[in-house]
């Protein structure tokens, strides 16, 4: 039987029932017959461990657990004042050495932080407590306004729903982008939102008829990627000035029309590289690319591996399919 990826959740007293949310939503779902992610409980001290909502949860494993799993998910922290005890801060290294990803989640950055992995990276928090991490952190290179960032297996998150989106991304790592899509179409989720996207809005969104012009040509264009469907020709179709369109375009996206286009492509890209044998080149011809040398290069820059290397790694239970069955893989 094919080995499950090991995610272990770090569990401290008095931890919110929202902080474990995410995580046990996205990693905990079992409509695949069964489910793809092992998950283990921990602490610092193992055993029962109390919850601000009066339950008890049973950490059975301890520190050295984490160093035996494949990503560690520290869902937030006591507060920003309780200090990072050593046990931990090495054992965090260790993970991360031995070749884990380690995931901060709202003030569980504070964690990584304290702990010295996130030196000369990049990184955010939740927007109330950036100036915080910048003050006693400043040799982070900190991203205050986005969802989520990933550099050198070390994620972080803003928390609360961007929680959600970075656990579905790192699901989308461990078992591939057929699983990770699914798993979000289940829970009714966004498959994926890139982490550049802002943490707040100026004012409330509210549906209009422009919207949903928009966002019905977003679906055209999404099923047209091997076309070169520029900024106008969208923007015309939805019936807008290309002026109109973009600004509506960012307002629902928290992004650009070439760099939304772009991520879409890639994350075909990823599918086609994991569920299929086409060559690179095919793929990018598939997917809108030019020559397989410019999809490489993009596919670097945002992924920080070739689609060689993706493809190599990419694992073989990422191709179950809702009712377990198995997939094909991709050579």
């Amino acid at each position: 039987m094919q080995r499950r990826p090991v995610v272990a959740l770090l569990l401290y007293e008095n931890i919110g029932p929202f902080h474990l949310a995410g995580p046990l939503l996205v990693f905990g779902y079992s409509g695949f017959g069964t489910s793809c992610i092992d998950i283990r409980m921990c602490a610092v001290a193992p055993g029962m461990i109390h919850t601000l909502a009066g339950f008890d949860i049973n950490a059975t494993g301890d520190l050295e657990a984490l160093t035996k799993a494949d990503a560690v998910v520290v869902p937030g922290w006591h507060s920003v004042d309780t200090p990072v005890p050593a046990p931990l801060k090495q054992a965090l290294h260790k993970a991360h050495a031995l070749g884990a990803h380690i995931v901060g989640l709202c003030l569980g950055v504070f964690v990584l932080a304290g702990a010295g992995l996130l030196a000369g990276r990049r990184a955010t928090t939740h927007w109330a407590r950036v100036p915080l991490l910048a003050e006693r952190h400043p040799d982070i290179r900190l991203q205050p306004d986005v969802l989520y960032t990933v550099e050198d297996r070390l994620w972080t998150s803003a928390g609360g729903a961007s929680a959600i989106d970075i656990c579905l991304q790192l699901l989308r790592k461990l078992c591939g982008p057929a699983v990770a899509t699914e798993v979000a179409r289940r829970i009714v989720s966004a498959p994926q939102r890139e982490g550049a996207q802002q943490q707040r809005l100026g004012s409330p969104i509210v549906r209009t008829d422009v919207d949903r012009k928009v966002r019905g040509t977003l679906d055209w264009v999404s099923l047209h990627l091997h076309e070169a469907i520029g900024l106008e020709a969208a923007a015309a179709r939805t019936g807008l000035s290309v002026r109109a369109f973009t600004r509506h375009f960012r307002r629902i996206t928290g992004t650009t029309y070439g760099q939304w286009q772009l991520h879409q492509r890639l994350l075909l890209a990823q599918q086609l590289l994991h569920g299929t044998d086409h060559t690179v080149e095919e793929i990018a011809e598939k997917v809108g690319f030019a020559t397989g040398t410019s999809l490489r290069q993009h596919f670097r820059r945002r992924f920080g591996q070739t689609p060689g290397q993706y493809r190599e790694a990419a694992p073989s239970h990422g191709q179950h399919g809702p009712d377990g069955g198995s997939g094909r893989r991709a050579a």
